[in-house]
């Protein structure tokens, strides 16, 4: 589709801040593609746990950042086999349990799963291997209470009643108990979170419906079903994560389609422990921009607000990117951010830090290192437009680098004219618009109008994010995100 094109007198390094505080990209990896899984902070560092491997080879691969930024260290563990990290969680005292997909070659009668338990040094403490007829893959761990919770689904066991389970574990990995989950409907995924019980979320389909949901299933420690709900719009709802908050509320995370058009879209909806509905809410849809899918990861709740993270097709800079809703406690939306570069960017994790920044977690496909790097976001929780640090870190090149300052100007995922006394000035092209609108990332439209000059001004009230649309006479539009911060 043709599209209306503007020049801008100034460059994307024209964001001009007076603020101290600054957005931080974060590189690392090998020459091989890795894989993110999630992202902890401890005492002094970053850990960063994920795989790295080529041509069907994979080991777990950690990777520790001071958090002055000043030293890296990688860390790989494996053998001939292959180890595909699929989850991690942190244990009392800087420990880690790691859940892997594991494949010992020779003589194997499929994946099996593996669970290490890492000591505050990051070496290996002990492990275990969980081995069945057939192929097993880990899908999530959860560790509460002394106790490590592992969902795990029977890839060979699509019709069978024992197809996904979960297996309760000590801290020494000894196996307490294991019990399936049990639906009439047909199950496509899981997540679970645990309190004093169990929860799992799953997309399901009905018997005879092509559209799925999300179900939520309360369990207690002995794998008996308390309660069950199903909830969604109608069309398609998929479940990626709970959060069990404050012993009362069930945060649920997802995505969906059922809104406004086949892309979809991030969810969140929230439920009470005994799994009474309160309310859901859509974000990721507006008007004035090319909606394409965004998916939502997973959600924090902190100083009473939410903050969504997901992966985005719609906003930022590239093909994806990561984003960040935050959200008021009923869901609606405040205000957003996204980060990534050029190509892109897949968000894995999202947690808060002890100097109350977010931390971002996940891929990028920009080639800084590898073909598949890890990429890591150090944000403000504000969320507002911020100048943009970038570091490289490699362990083929084994010293930390800075992008050049090409690369840089790129990183701002905003574009503008000129920004004087509160006034945003723009210069059209000769394909001459005649209406203008502007919204916000939610897509409530703050502002419309025409143009009857090649200088547009617009005053900027509030630092913010802010979608612009320029349409002509021929109903072509040119779009794109202004960021605007004091």
């Amino acid at each position: 589709m043709k599209t209306l094109s503007i020049i801008f007198v100034l460059s994307l390094t024209c964001v001009i801040s007076r603020a101290q505080d600054t957005i931080t990209y974060l590189f690392f990896g090998s020459d091989f593609d890795e894989n993110a899984v999630k992202a902890f902070e401890s005492d002094s560092v970053y850990h960063f746990f994920g795989s790295t491997g080529v041509r069907g080879q994979s080991d777990v691969y950690i990777v520790e950042i001071n958090k002055d930024l000043s030293n890296s260290k990688f860390k790989v563990i494996g053998t001939s086999a292959l180890e595909l990290m699929t989850d991690v969680v942190p244990l009392p005292g800087d420990n880690y349990v790691i859940c892997n997909q594991y494949y010992s070659g020779f003589g194997s009668t499929g994946f099996d799963v593996q669970l290490i338990v890492l000591n505050d040094d990051l070496d290996i403490e002990r492990t275990t291997v969980i081995e069945k007829n057939g192929s097993d893959e880990p899908t999530q761990i959860f560790y509460e209470n002394g106790f490590i919770y592992l969902l795990s689904e029977a890839l060979e066991e699509e019709s069978s009643s024992d197809r996904f389970q979960i297996s309760v574990f000590d801290s020494l990995l000894n196996l307490i108990n294991t019990f399936s989950i049990q639906s009439s409907d047909s199950i496509h995924n899981l997540t679970i979170s645990v309190d004093s019980f169990i929860y799992v979320g799953a997309t399901t389909y009905a018997k005879d419906s092509s559209h799925s949901d999300i179900s939520i299933f309360k369990l207690n420690q002995n794998g008996l079903l308390i309660n069950s709900q199903s909830i969604g719009l109608n069309d398609d709802e998929q479940v990626s994560s709970l959060l069990v908050l404050n012993d009362t509320n069930l945060v649920v995370t997802g995505s969906s389609n059922s809104v406004y058009d086949e892309d979809f879209d991030s969810y969140i909806a929230l439920l009470d422990t005994d799994l009474n509905f309160q309310w859901e809410d859509i974000h990721g849809w507006n008007p004035n921009v090319n909606n394409r899918d965004d998916f939502g990861v997973m959600t924090l709740w902190n100083q009473e607000k939410y903050f969504l993270g997901l992966t985005t097709n719609t906003y930022g800079a590239g093909k994806s990117d990561f984003h960040v809703y935050e959200l008021k406690s009923n869901g609606s939306f405040t205000k957003g951010n996204s980060f990534g570069l050029k190509e892109n960017e897949d968000l894995k994790h999202i947690s808060i830090t002890s100097d109350t920044n977010l931390l971002l977690f996940g891929n990028s496909a920009n080639g800084s290192i590898g073909q598949n790097d890890f990429f890591a976001v150090l944000s403000p929780l504000d969320l507002s437009p911020k100048p943009i640090n970038e570091y490289v870190y490699s362990d083929s090149l084994d010293k930390q680098l800075s992008l050049d300052d090409e690369r840089v100007n790129k990183t701002q995922v905003v574009e503008l004219g000129k920004v004087d006394n509160g006034i945003a000035h723009f210069y059209l092209s000769n394909e001459k618009p005649t209406r203008y609108f502007v919204s916000d990332l939610s897509g409530r439209q703050i502002q419309s109008g025409t143009i009857d000059s090649e200088l547009f001004k617009f005053p900027i009230g509030t630092s913010g994010f802010y979608i612009f649309s320029f349409e002509n006479e021929q109903g072509m539009r040119s779009t794109f995100k202004l960021g605007i911060f004091n």
